[in-house]
């Protein structure tokens, strides 16, 4: 019986025909083998065939668990490193804004020193928040008065330059006090006087749409002096100060304060067109194509910046058609992102509308928001600001609703965009290692004014939606 392992094996190198095949034997042997019939002869052979093929199987089966072992480790290490480096970002920027706090605290002289006070108030009227505690709202703080439309702050008591020195001849006063401006402001502050008298709800009500309609009135500046909507030494006594008495006045409903306060601002700083698109280029992009996408940002136009913390000039539940006219009033920073902030500074302010592939979450008062995808297992740069706002800054950031939300969603705005407030972002989850994507949680600041979506002070308001939807049907047969 022919015996595989007792086999004289030839020299290497002894031809072709001895060339040894991955088992062990050579290919003269391997025929020789083969061409038996006798299978008992083949017994011993067949065994340690077969055993050289598990023992090749076991080896090539280790060598794959040890590259998988090792390939795990090294995504480990990676994401470790990252992590660190993500670490060492966040720290260095708090170390910075500490330094430069430090540095201003040392710069300031003996006497202004002893003169601050205990608790600092911000310019945007929040309290600075002390680690593991959330911002307080207090009173709005205002600035000096100023002509720069730039501006985020409330002006002061007193007209704008521009009022005062707008002059009519008597001819024009006579040919404009009939103007349809001036017949509905004397309607307005007549409505104005009932309420002071009455303190009705129904005069409210009335008193509520005269606000909301001005907001669409072809205003004048004419108009404005005849009716004394900004307060002058030349103010009658017995006058009763237009706008400004809405909203320097808490007998009246809260929502009713805030529009008289943002169409107080945007008279201020002559804004008087009532347009909403006011300040934007129209694109030339079709109906069929999508609605406002590719519209710009006239450069002539002067529009407040959104690089700030807080709320700055923006009411609670102010209202726009288009995610660009945030831009333009300077309550967002992009046009299409959802998140805008500045490196180390943080999130500034983000845009709640949902979409395929996020995990948002809205319940009003507390909000779960997605970052944007990273790439690499790199964390993109509109994430990193979020990060930073829980990290290092702690400061919180505006949130405007869209009405891309689901329509479930009770908070979503019928049409356009709404501002809802401020919210404090307390914490995030990684959620996808391999893109970077995080979740963050968000609390709406304690003492602010309700979210603006149901009742008599829900935004957008009637008269708003019924200007969206002309605009709309313009576009649609404009070709715009």
């Amino acid at each position: 019986m022919l015996n595989p392992q007792a086999q004289k094996r030839p020299p290497e190198g002894a031809g072709a025909a001895n060339k040894r095949s991955k088992y062990g034997f050579t290919t003269a042997e391997v025929s020789k083998l083969s061409a038996l019939d006798d299978g008992h002869a083949l017994t011993e052979w067949r065994k340690t065939m077969m055993q050289y093929v598990r023992d090749e199987e076991e080896e090539r089966q280790k060598k794959t668990e040890e590259a998988e072992e090792r390939q795990t480790t090294e995504d480990q290490l990676a994401a470790e490193r990252q992590a660190g480096e993500q670490r060492a970002r966040l720290q260095m920027a708090q170390e910075k804004q500490v330094a430069h706090v430090r540095t201003e605290k040392e710069t300031l002289s003996p006497v202004a020193k002893r003169a601050q006070p205990k608790e600092k108030v911000t310019s945007h009227g929040l309290s600075e928040k002390r680690r593991g505690k959330r911002p307080q709202m207090t009173e709005d703080v205002q600035s000096p008065v100023t002509e720069d439309p730039t501006s985020l702050f409330l002006p002061k008591n007193g007209p704008p330059e521009w009022y005062i020195k707008a002059n009519f001849s008597k001819a024009e006063a006579k040919k404009l006090n009939s103007s349809q401006p001036v017949k509905a402001m004397e309607a307005l502050k007549d409505c104005l006087r009932r309420c002071l008298n009455t303190k009705t709800a129904k005069v409210f009500d009335e008193l509520r749409d005269h606000v909301h309609k001005a907001e669409f009135l072809n205003m004048t500046a004419f108009a404005l002096k005849k009716t004394f909507v900004f307060d002058t030494p030349d103010t009658p006594k017995d006058d009763l100060k237009g706008l400004r008495r809405i909203f320097g006045d808490d007998i009246f409903p809260w929502d009713l304060q805030e529009d008289a306060k943002q169409l107080y601002i945007r008279w201020w700083y002559a804004r008087l067109e009532p347009n909403l698109l006011r300040g934007l280029r129209k694109s030339r992009i079709t109906h069929k194509e999508g609605w406002r996408n590719n519209d710009s940002i006239d450069p002539d136009y002067k529009k407040p910046t959104a690089k700030y913390h807080g709320q700055g000039n923006l009411v609670m539940g102010q209202w726009w058609p288009t995610q660009l006219c945030t831009v333009r009033d300077g309550a967002h920073g992009s046009a299409q992102g959802g998140i805008f902030g500045e490196k180390e500074a943080g999130g500034y302010s983000i845009v709640l509308s949902g979409g395929a592939g996020y995990e948002d979450e809205d319940h009003g008062d507390w909000i779960l928001y997605s970052g944007t995808e990273g790439k690499d297992m790199v964390v993109s740069e509109a994430t990193t600001r979020l990060i930073e706002s829980c990290d290092a800054t702690n400061k919180p950031v505006r949130v405007i609703r869209s009405m891309n939300l689901k329509k479930p969603n009770k908070y979503r705005p019928e049409v356009g965009y709404r501002y809802d407030g401020l919210y404090e972002v307390v914490s995030y989850e990684l959620r996808n290692k391999f893109k970077a994507t995080y979740r963050f949680r968000l609390e709406r600041c304690p003492g602010q004014n309700p979210i603006r979506y149901k009742g008599k002070e829900a935004r957008p308001t009637y008269w708003e939606k019924e200007e969206y939807a002309k605009l709309k049907l313009d576009a649609k047969f404009s070709g715009m």
